[in-house]
């Protein structure tokens, strides 16, 4: 009986561990590379969040998505990306699990302001109707 027992506490624990897997990987942007260097470095228990709103290469962020992002013709169109003077034009960049290479861009300003009743925000560097496709 006790071996039983212990047979559906462990499976219970399994599909526990399944549906934290799954939730985590689909539902949350980890890291999983950042957070696996720091797991060999000892800093147990940290993990590493992808921003959802800004766009990386080579791990580091290289601007902020802003406004609607389209699908159009199989291409994805920004409206507005800020804060690009890290980005490089010429290389594909991650926006959370995908990768894009720009193919086109609508409009480049220097700075541009976001005012709200909450708050207002400096931009820079900001390019606005990249068009882009899908990097495989």
């Amino acid at each position: 009986m006790l071996k039983l027992v212990y047979k559906i506490v462990k499976i219970i624990f399994r599909l526990i561990i399944i549906f934290l897997a799954i939730t985590l990987f689909f539902f949350h942007q980890i890291d999983w590379g950042k957070t696996a260097q720091a797991f060999f470095k000892g800093k147990i228990g940290w993990i590493a969040i992808i921003d959802k709103d800004a766009i990386y290469q080579n791990g580091q962020i290289v601007g902020n998505i802003s406004g609607n992002i389209q699908e159009k013709d199989g291409r994805s169109i920004f409206s507005k990306i800020s804060n690009t003077d890290l980005l490089k034009r010429a290389l594909p960049f991650q926006y959370r699990r995908d990768k894009f290479r720009i193919i086109e861009i609508g409009l480049v300003r220097g700075m541009g302001v976001v005012a709200s009743s909450l708050d207002t925000k400096n931009e820079k560097d900001v390019i606005e109707n990249v068009i882009c496709e899908k990097v495989k």
